[in-house]
């Protein structure tokens, strides 16, 4: 396995864990400048630093995944505990002219064994880490990756008012 290589630089880093406490903090809209008030920093004269954290890194949803994952095992799992990791697939009931990833899959809340029922909308995979705090009983459920699987050809074009493609002989 490659060894770990950090996502961003310290001071990059120490913005975004600012930015994600304020964000939890924050009461109505989650703006960025929300965020820097309910973090304690609203004295700070650099907020378009914070800004262009967010608009000038290079994202990478695996690389982000990873961290949440070393983060919530570091945190939250005993040592030598065992890690459990569960996957969800949720379908999300949602159309429009917007949505160009709605196709129609099976709906596991309506289905039961006898009887399978297709619904349309979004498909959603997640990946959670299980564990059990040591001040309660109860496990919790801490999602590390979402992300939403390429529609199967089946369901190809997306139905969001793209043209289909002319193909063949004469079809031009």
């Amino acid at each position: 396995m490659a060894p770990f290589r950090p996502l961003f630089t310290a001071p990059t880093w120490r913005k975004l864990m600012t930015l994600l406490a304020g964000t939890l903090l924050a009461h109505g809209r989650r703006t960025v400048c929300s965020a820097l008030r309910f973090s304690g920093e609203q004295m700070n004269e650099n907020w378009s630093q914070y800004h262009q954290v967010l608009n000038r890194a290079r994202w990478s949803s695996l690389a982000a995944s990873q961290c949440l994952l070393l983060l919530i095992v570091e945190t939250l799992v005993p040592k030598n505990a065992p890690i459990t990791i569960v996957i969800d697939e949720t379908l999300e009931r949602r159309w429009g002219p917007q949505i160009s990833k709605r196709g129609n899959f099976r709906d596991s809340a309506l289905s039961s064994r006898k009887r399978s029922v297709s619904s349309n909308g979004l498909r959603w995979i997640m990946m959670a880490v299980v564990v059990t705090p040591s001040w309660t009983k109860q496990s919790w459920r801490c999602p590390f990756w979402l992300f939403s699987p390429p529609l199967p050809l089946s369901v190809w074009p997306p139905a969001s008012g793209t043209r289909r493609l002319r193909c063949g002989p004469g079809r031009w």
